[in-house]
């Protein structure tokens, strides 16, 4: 038996939340990209180890008739990124509005530029490709053969779990961080170039 879970999160996840808080605290949050009206499926901790829970006793059966098959689990509440994240943003002192929205085509090029970043001069990466990807591009999947085969519903939603996740890490922060957001992507574009100068064929310059 496969489950597949959607984008998993809770209130103490550390792989990720970390740096989503440090990217709405820096204003990131306040540009937008891609389908306003796409949404992503999303899965509180609490309900993944309920569905593994529940995927564990439905193995135990003689020939159980689960083994061999895929169940998809989520909160079963598609939610849009930004309107995800917005309570959060909110619990740290910021404004949960963008202020404006780009092509998704310039957010893929921000993506590459800051994986170029990563692999070249080792600075952490602000966005991935793949991330802007996630979370322009509508992608949800429904989790009814959970509900049917293993007895799987959500003990609470998506805007119920980030409603718990915001109120864990509610710390109001002083608003005025765009100048540190405006700074951080000069100096974005600064190493921008400068990958691209290192890149560029030394028979170039000659």
């Amino acid at each position: 038996m496969a489950l597949r879970p959607g984008a998993i999160f809770g209130e103490t996840e550390t792989r990720h939340l970390p740096r989503i808080k440090m990217l709405i605290k820096l204003g990131f949050f306040r540009v937008a990209f891609g389908d306003a009206d796409a949404k992503q499926d999303w899965l509180h901790v609490d309900n993944l180890v309920s569905a593994i829970i529940l995927a564990a006793k439905r193995m135990e059966a003689p020939q159980a008739a689960v083994c061999g098959k895929a169940y998809f689990i989520n909160d079963d509440e598609p939610v849009n990124t930004l309107q995800f994240f917005g309570p959060l943003a909110r619990a740290l002192g910021r404004s949960d509005k963008p202020l404006f929205r780009v092509p998704l085509s310039l957010a893929l090029a921000a993506g590459w530029l800051s994986e170029q970043g990563w692999y070249r001069l080792g600075i952490p990466p602000f966005l991935t490709r793949a991330e802007v990807v996630k979370s322009a591009v509508q992608h949800t999947f429904s989790c009814r053969r959970a509900r049917e085969e293993l007895a799987y519903f959500p003990t609470l939603n998506s805007t119920q779990g980030m409603a718990r996740v915001a109120a864990a890490h509610a710390v109001p922060l002083v608003e005025g961080g765009y100048r540190l957001f405006v700074g951080v992507l000069l100096v974005l574009l600064g190493v921008a170039l400068a990958a691209m100068c290192a890149a560029w064929p030394s028979s170039a310059l000659e």
